[in-house]
């Protein structure tokens, strides 16, 4: 069944643009006041997420793995490489000079989005084929 009138196409690029806004997914905190504490800032919902942190020795770069608010630690597993396997490395709250955090979740929602777009594209060229482009007159 087709709708008429350009409505349902409006919709859909309505939906599809709404999607695409709640794909934020990096969140940084900088170790200054401005910035909040890392305890408001760490949040048990971030267990499983990347992240990446600066300390006085360096970048470490991994998945959080463990948080434990009250003594002030988390654990960060990096990644297996082809060379050596994976580190699992605690650190402190008061070692963490930033952090980073990145969503896993944006890839699969980056994905459905690009399939939402894509049923919109098509669903707006059946549209105009099927009706042979009749809504078009009323623009000559």
């Amino acid at each position: 069944m087709i709708v008429r009138g350009s409505r349902p196409i409006a919709i859909l690029m309505a939906l599809v643009l709404g999607f695409s806004s709640g794909c934020a997914g990096t969140r940084n905190w900088r170790g200054s006041e401005e910035s909040g504490s890392i305890e408001e800032f760490l949040t048990p919902k971030l267990v499983g997420e990347n992240v990446r942190m600066e300390t006085p020795q360096g970048t470490a770069t991994g998945r959080l793995a463990a948080l434990d608010l009250q003594s002030g630690e988390l654990l960060l597993v990096s990644p297996p490489s082809a060379f050596d396997e994976a580190d699992s490395v605690f650190f402190t709250f008061g070692e963490i000079e930033s952090i980073s955090v990145s969503n896993h979740r944006v890839a699969d929602r980056r994905f459905l989005l690009v399939v939402a777009s894509y049923l919109a594209l098509v669903y707006a060229l059946y549209y105009f084929v099927s009706r042979g482009f009749e809504d078009l007159d009323h623009l000559r």
